[in-house]
């Protein structure tokens, strides 16, 4: 805090880019690291990284411009996160864009409609008592709190997506899994970022790609056993 300022937590800005070798490592590491000081205060920047463009957008009616009034033009997620994550969630509504996502939208818009909302709240509660009672049960012991919230919220997707009979171990599973998958991922895949096909072979997309095969599976198995009607069929 800097007087009446909130400053959020940040990487220590840097005054210029680094070097080829040393943004490789940043952008696997955190890819805010490779923020210029500037870059915290311009409404509109352009920067260039191993031959890719990237601009950055902060002011408010820019970031509306994009999202919202002219939506159809730009990609709602990046090719690299589309890259990261099409293993895990094939060509999902999450990393769809264009008239694809316009088509599929409203498959989920009903269940996700803000009217809708008050009947997940159960749920929510469920998941936070569940979690409750593996700490009351742990207690005395180290736990990734991190890992343990994520499981927990992967809990209230499960009950609304495949009822209550799903077992809770799932939701940790899952968590473990995806936890597991994002170290191997990191920030962005290289060799995508270095212009390298996506049939070559590298040990990144290998693990990777073992991660996503236990995870879909995982997935797979619970809608054979689930029954319908669950919160996001209604």
């Amino acid at each position: 805090m800097d007087g009446d300022v909130f400053i959020p937590p940040m990487p220590t800005p840097r005054d210029s880019l680094p070097g080829p070798v040393e943004a490789l490592r940043l952008v696997r590491r955190d890819l805010l690291e490779l923020f210029l000081r500037r870059t915290y205060r311009a409404q509109l920047m352009d920067l260039r990284l191993l031959g890719h463009r990237i601009v950055l957008v902060n002011h408010p009616e820019l970031v509306r411009e994009v999202f919202v009034l002219k939506h159809e033009t730009y990609q709602r997620k990046s090719r690299f996160m589309e890259g990261a994550l099409r293993p895990v969630i094939g060509s999902s509504l999450f990393i769809n864009h264009g008239e694809t996502w316009a088509a599929r939208r409203p498959a989920v818009a009903a269940p996700l409609h803000p009217g809708n909302v008050e009947a997940f709240h159960p749920l929510f509660i469920q998941a936070a008592e569940e979690l409750a009672l593996r700490w009351m049960r742990a207690a005395g012991t180290e736990r990734d709190i991190a890992l343990d919230v994520a499981a927990a919220t992967a809990r209230v997707v499960m009950l609304a997506s495949f009822g209550p009979a799903v077992p809770e171990a799932a939701s940790e599973a899952l968590a473990r899994d995806f936890a597991a998958y994002q170290e191997v991922v990191e920030s962005l895949d290289l060799a995508a970022l270095l212009g390298l096909p996506e049939w070559l072979p590298s040990w990144q997309r290998r693990g990777a790609h073992a991660r996503a095969r236990r995870m879909r599976g995982l997935i797979a198995g619970l809608m054979a056993d689930a029954a319908p009607g669950g919160l996001v069929d209604a």
